[in-house]
């Protein structure tokens, strides 16, 4: 470029596939020219004026913006001299081509629609135009020939960079290169163009024949196709910090494993490794703790390069997690795969991935089955072919819960106003995101400028967090917010991390989240972790809760709590039994009778046979029907009239009809649920291991969740 100069105009055109890097080099062909010229005068200096036609898509207004670009530079450079006088002659030129409604536009405004779009183009302009009533009357090659003789007087180059050509559409691109071809060819004129030659090209052909674009274009230059090893260098090199600045847990060869057998073929650009480490690094501090990171991190490999299997995993996940029944799936074994991929259409390649990533797809490839000791390997090591973590994956996908970085950004700012904290828990509740809210709250719990602020504020909700909401083996709001909580202050020295929990013990705060918090304390305390506050701190903040129970009961409050069972397991933990037996026995007896209900049963969620539906059934709880006579409270709920029981819940009637069920005999024989569960869990895995395949049947009393604790607060079962 800086070697041409002649009378004629050139066309430079820079060579490669979106993502190659056409624009880069583009900024580094300007960059070199003006750091080669920085010493030359002014006016022997290249003018370089960039162009972006896609800004002006949709517009019916590239040529017309073209020139009024190219003349705006030259008034810029030259408010008095010779570029003035061409400027002044472009913007004629300019008006001269448009369109015969277009160029009315400017002295008629009101030619009907079509001359709308451009009369606001030249609102701003029309006073320029003024005075131009000699150049508007002649034509305009005769025009041109006046812009080339001035710029052969001037003799300096013009430098003109056009990018983004790609993303117009069809006609706009031929109005591009038809502008260069014919009307912009002037003298000392230098087009520097970065283009795709396979979208440009069939472009041109469909209208003007083959190889048209070589007759306008007379140098190519095509981006050098980068190196396959130095892709790979590039994007080792983002891994390693990565993990690094995350602490993600997994070795180089865990990633290679699954990296190799297809997204390495996928990165074909730098621009791509680019977008995938931008999309890991924004993803993965967020799940590291969820998932498999090798497994996602290929996942996102896919979300980015291979979005129609992406899709398609999601589409067909029942039979992906062989959570289809048995039967079901026989019956569909030769034709759900086949629809699997077709969806898939162009992307698929073959099931060599798919199969690493989501083994029970070998049912259909390799006619492979596996016992039950698969899934609770792929449950611990929280892989995506685990039905309690898949969709944990693919929560950053498009979909009407998710929630963005944006909205996330803001209610992290409130994270310390209780005010407006509830009104974000209440909004995300409401939406059905409250749980990857809170997972991702507690992704940033050690980023907190104030963690005693922060952690005040979050238990001032904690009434408002559902106790049920969790799926199978998965945790529900109220443990996800005490997480947060007890993750925001793991850290600190343990004269402060004591100063904190007792001042949220007396602060407006959730008296059962208060009571989960020493507990966690306290377990942290018995494990000897560092920063764990002492023995006898723990037994002071333990003794403070059980006392401000003891005052609720006192005053009939209590029965009024949210988590009133957790409160009572708490007050059985660390209280007096004959204390709580008083206070059951007294309300059960009283108008406190129908609020105390939910204590005395648990939910369980069951499935059986060969259906993958989860339902829920009441179970009694021990621990606190031992503690009432139970034929008491029996009386007064069978003497329950009709009209009365319309106006409870449907939960209070449900629980009312169950505990009418039972009889004295049966409570004494009752066991702890959760350990009646686990108990179930165990002797159903055995029975897994011992079976060649496995089905939905077996797993039937392994999906059994006590959701409420027996006796003591929910972390110890957590």
């Amino acid at each position: 470029m800086l070697t041409w100069r002649t009378e004629t105009s050139i066309v430079i055109g820079v060579y490669g596939e979106w993502g190659s890097g056409k624009s880069s080099i583009l900024n580094l062909a300007v960059q070199h020219v003006e750091r080669t010229t920085e010493g030359l005068p002014e006016d022997q200096r290249p003018l370089i004026i960039r162009f972006n036609a896609w800004g002006y898509s949709q517009q019916n207004q590239i040529v017309t913006a073209f020139f009024n670009t190219i003349s705006a530079h030259l008034r810029r450079d030259d408010s008095t001299g010779a570029a003035r006088d061409v400027a002044k002659r472009m913007q004629a030129y300019s008006a001269l081509l448009a369109p015969v409604q277009f160029a009315a536009s400017l002295i008629h405004p009101g030619l009907g629609e079509l001359a709308k779009g451009t009369r606001r183009v030249f609102e701003r302009g029309a006073k320029t135009l003024e005075g131009m009533a000699d150049l508007l009357e002649k034509d305009s090659e005769t025009v041109k020939g006046e812009i080339n003789d001035l710029l052969r007087e001037k003799q300096r180059q013009i430098i003109v960079v056009i990018d983004d050509i790609d993303r117009l559409s069809k006609e706009e691109i031929r109005q591009v290169f038809q502008l260069l071809k014919n009307n912009a060819d002037f003298a000392y004129m230098i087009y520097l163009v970065a283009l795709d030659a396979g979208v440009v090209g069939e472009a041109l052909e469909s209208l003007y024949g083959p190889n048209f674009l070589d007759k306008i274009v007379q140098v190519q230059v095509p981006v050098p196709r980068p190196d396959e090893q130095e892709i790979l260098r590039l994007l080792y090199e983002g891994i390693d910090d990565l993990q690094e600045r995350t602490g993600a847990e997994y070795t180089d060869e865990q990633f290679l494993n699954l990296f190799l057998r297809g997204p390495a073929r996928w990165l074909r650009h730098t621009r791509d490794v680019t977008r995938y480490l931008n999309a890991l690094n924004f993803s993965v501090p967020l799940v590291k703790d969820d998932v498999y990171v090798p497994e996602f991190m290929v996942l996102e490999a896919m979300r980015l390069f291979r979005p129609k299997t992406y899709s398609a995993i999601q589409t067909y996940k029942t039979y992906l997690l062989g959570q289809e029944s048995t039967v079901h799936m026989m019956r569909q074994k030769s034709t759900w795969f086949e629809r699997f991929k077709e969806a898939c259409a162009d992307e698929w390649e073959s099931e060599e991935l798919l199969e690493e990533l989501l083994p029970l797809i070998q049912r259909h490839t390799r006619d492979v089955n596996f016992g039950g000791s698969f899934w609770e390997t792929w449950s611990r090591e929280k892989r995506v072919a685990s039905s309690e973590h898949f969709d944990i994956y693919f929560s950053f996908g498009i979909s009407s819960r998710s929630l963005s970085q944006q909205e996330f950004t803001e209610t992290l700012r409130d994270i310390e106003n209780p005010d407006a904290l509830r009104e974000h828990v209440l909004r995300m509740r409401s939406t059905g995101r409250l749980r990857p809210w809170l997972r991702r709250l507690y992704e940033h719990a050690r980023e907190f400028n104030n963690p005693r602020r922060a952690v005040l504020a979050l238990l001032s909700v904690g009434d408002l967090t559902p106790e049920d909401d969790g799926a199978f083996l998965d945790l529900p709001s109220s443990v996800l917010l005490m997480f947060t909580a007890r993750r925001a202050i793991e850290l600190l020295p343990p004269p402060e991390r004591f100063a904190i929990v007792a001042e949220l013990i007396s602060e407006d705060v959730d008296l059962f989240c208060a009571a989960r918090v020493v507990a966690y304390e306290a377990e942290e305390t018995k494990e000897g972790q560092p920063n764990a506050i002492s023995e006898a701190q723990v037994s002071e903040l333990q003794e403070t809760i059980i006392q401000r129970i003891k005052d609720e009961a006192e005053r009939s409050a209590l029965t009024d709590r949210a988590h009133l069972p957790g409160l009572i397991g708490t007050w059985l933990n660390w209280g007096q039994e004959e204390e709580v037996k008083a206070f059951l026995q007294t309300a059960v007896n009283d108008d406190r009778m129908l609020r105390l209900l939910p204590v005395f049963v648990s939910n369980v969620r069951v499935s059986d046979g060969d259906s993958v539906v989860m339902r829920r059934e009441l179970a009694g709880q021990p621990s606190t029907l031992k503690l009432i006579n139970f034929e008491s409270l029996q009386r007064r709920l069978s003497a329950l009239d009709d009209e009365f029981l319309r106006d409870l819940t449907d939960q209070q009637r449900q629980i009312i009809e169950f505990l009418k069920t039972l009889d004295q005999d049966s409570i004494e024989s009752m066991g702890d649920p959760l350990t009646q569960r686990v108990d179930r869990m165990r002797n159903s895995t055995r029975l897994q291991d011992s079976r060649p395949a496995p089905s939905s049947a077996t797993n039937a009393s392994a999906e059994a969740e006590a959701d409420q604790p027996p006796a003591a607060p929910p972390v110890d079962q957590a």
